[in-house]
């Protein structure tokens, strides 16, 4: 949305009203925040990823998402949590091959994700969930001195990984870098793995 005209509100609008009239339910984020514009922008962007986490099933992705910053970080998420996503296409129906390009190189940084997550660093960590989980102890212990038992293994592994998550995103938006994007979707993998018990395949 940022760098076009009205934060290109009326694209997200018309999208909205398209995949509503199709029967979807739909988060427009342009209505995040009653609509408001004047916010940071990693304020914008760390709410649609969370909603991508907890509350989506698929993605639409507008023409020209792949100058997005924001728009190529929502793709990677997905991809990450294998929710279905769909593009506009252009009026002959294809992608071009700046998109294409896009597309194929953040796909190649989720497989570089899945074999250090699944390799390198399960074996030096161990399983996200229980290294999450003693890091987020480790972190509590610094502030309370009574362990916060009552906090499931899995909530105390899921909150620490979109901590990890927010870090990525924080410092791919101060200088993008390309370890950051593979962190990021690592880091997605790893958060799904906990919510859902399932390895990533």
């Amino acid at each position: 949305m940022s760098g076009k005209p009205d934060w290109n509100r009326q694209a997200f609008n018309d999208a909205e009203a398209k995949l509503k009239k199709e029967g979807y339910e739909v988060i427009n984020p342009a209505k995040n925040f009653g609509g408001k514009t004047d916010l940071d922008y990693h304020i914008y962007i760390g709410r649609s990823i969370g909603q991508l986490l907890d509350e989506s099933n698929a993605i639409h992705l507008l023409e020209g998402w792949h100058e997005s910053r924001g728009a190529r970080m929502e793709f990677l998420v997905a991809a990450a949590l294998g929710i279905n996503f769909y593009i506009d296409r252009d009026r002959d129906g294809f992608i071009n091959e700046n998109e294409y390009a896009e597309w194929s190189k953040l796909i190649r940084y989720l497989g570089i994700a899945k074999e250090l997550v699944l390799g390198d660093r399960n074996e030096d960590y161990g399983a996200p969930i229980e290294d999450f989980t003693r890091a987020w102890d480790i972190y509590d212990m610094m502030d309370n001195p009574v362990p916060a038992e009552f906090l499931p293994e899995e909530l105390k592994a899921k909150e620490w990984a979109k901590l990890n998550i927010a870090q990525k995103i924080s410092r791919q938006l101060h200088k993008p870098k390309d370890d950051n994007l593979i962190d990021l979707a690592g880091y997605v993998l790893c958060w799904k793995w906990i919510d859902t018990g399932v390895v990533p395949g």
